[in-house]
């Protein structure tokens, strides 16, 4: 992902960035060590929220990694800057997931170059605390964002999952306890935090769609056409990583019986992951025909797979709030996901969609076949999926979080270094 902010219309962007009492922009500190990369909803979530600010007359100064272990860098676009550390890639993430080794020196320079208001990170890193450290230190509000769950990591890397969560959270809230505001996209992500200790005032603040780009009657002839689709078939549809914690090995188990009570279906895969090649030996073990994996696919074409699918499927055994089901909901699919993190939040069991146990073959295979041979029911499960995701614009998460941000930056200069 390179979002080319600078083409972004900023007249409204004022020359002055520090607030006084004549003016309301801000130069808001967004810290990710994800930004510029298509791993996970961590940078879609960034970058959303940050095109919006710059839209509305804001600063942003992005502090991030640069995926290798070179000297830092620095890059300027209108109205938004980007400082990049050296940093390392997690394993099994293709490259992708970088933590960056930060420079205290540097990151002081930059708040004293940058003049921050307020401080925004979106990953508990040694990137995130060394820029919440300057922050106390300069009386700067810190906000931080919890996109994670440990079962994310131990499903992946093979922890005993209740000792590992733990010490996970024992970790990530040493960090969060530092930060003035803890936000978290779902009611779950923020009860869990809490189970295991966080002390700072927190919301739950949904990561937000862009509705207006999410039409359901969207043609989607290209997508077809791209993969080798007809109208003939009904189509279910999973969007993500190919990783562990996505149970994509249940939802193939599921389809083996799908494809014996419903033969006219395709079960299309979309998405990127060091499990592809298990997945495919998978399906050819269990002589599935009409499994499509399409690899990752742009934004444009993504719209038109959900815009040409019957059904989405969420197998998950770990979710904080999934973008790709808010997506999905957006575009009036009804839903199967299972019942951990915020997914019960999204999906009302018998209105949208059904809820499973993870795990559950079974049960998943004889819900998606219930869904595909009901047409009135899929249809009333759609129009409820439109109204669950009317609730989620991004627009009105924005609203808040700039609320957030301007009743925070007056305590400019009021603390005491921390």
């Amino acid at each position: 992902m390179n979002v080319q902010y600078d083409k972004l219309d900023s007249d409204r962007a004022r020359a002055k960035y520090h607030l006084d009492s004549t003016s309301t922009s801000m130069n808001i500190c967004v810290v990710s060590d994800l930004f510029d990369s298509s791993y996970g909803g961590v940078p879609v979530v960034a970058n959303r929220f940050i095109e919006r600010f710059i839209e509305r007359g804001h600063r942003i100064t992005i502090v991030t990694s640069k995926c290798n272990l070179s000297r830092e860098s620095e890059e300027r676009r209108r109205n938004l800057t980007v400082y990049r550390f050296p940093s390392f890639t997690l394993p099994k993430s293709e490259g992708e997931y970088a933590f960056s080794f930060p420079s205290f020196r540097k990151i002081r320079q930059i708040y004293e170059r940058e003049r921050i208001d307020v401080l925004h990170c979106h990953i508990p890193s040694l990137l995130s605390l060394a820029c919440v450290l300057e922050a106390r230190k300069k009386g700067v509000p810190s906000i931080a964002t919890n996109h994670l769950l440990s079962e994310t990591f131990s499903r992946n890397l093979f922890f005993d999952s209740t000792k590992f969560n733990k010490f996970f959270y024992k970790i990530v809230n040493s960090f969060y306890n530092l930060v003035d505001i803890v936000l978290c996209p779902s009611i779950y992500g923020l009860k869990t935090l809490r189970k295991y200790g966080l002390k700072a005032k927190a919301l739950v603040l949904s990561n937000g769609i862009e509705l207006s780009k999410f039409n359901p009657n969207l043609d989607h002839e290209q997508f077809d056409r791209e993969f080798g689709l007809g109208e003939k078939n009904k189509k279910i549809l999973y969007v993500g990583r190919l990783m562990e914690e996505k149970g994509l090995n249940i939802l193939l188990d599921a389809y083996s019986i799908v494809q014996t009570r419903a033969p006219d279906t395709n079960l299309i895969i979309v998405g990127k992951g060091h499990l592809r090649r298990n997945l495919e030996d998978q399906a050819n073990r269990l002589g599935l025909k009409n499994v499509i994996f399409t690899g990752f696919i742009s934004d444009s074409l993504l719209r038109q797979a959900y815009a040409s699918s019957d059904l989405f499927v969420l197998p998950s055994y770990a979710e904080i709030q999934p973008l790709v089901l808010l997506e999905a909901l957006a575009m009036g699919l009804p839903a199967i996901g299972t019942s951990v993190g915020g997914v019960p939040e999204l999906i009302v069991n018998g209105r949208n969609g059904y809820i499973l146990k993870p795990g559950d073959h079974e049960g998943l295979a004889e819900k998606i076949t219930t869904i595909l041979n009901d047409d009135p029911l899929r249809e009333e499960f759609s129009h409820c999926s439109l109204r669950i995701a009317r609730g989620h614009d991004i627009e009105k998460s924005t609203d808040k979080l700039e609320r957030l941000y301007t009743r925070l930056a007056p305590q400019i200069g009021t603390r005491t270094a921390g």
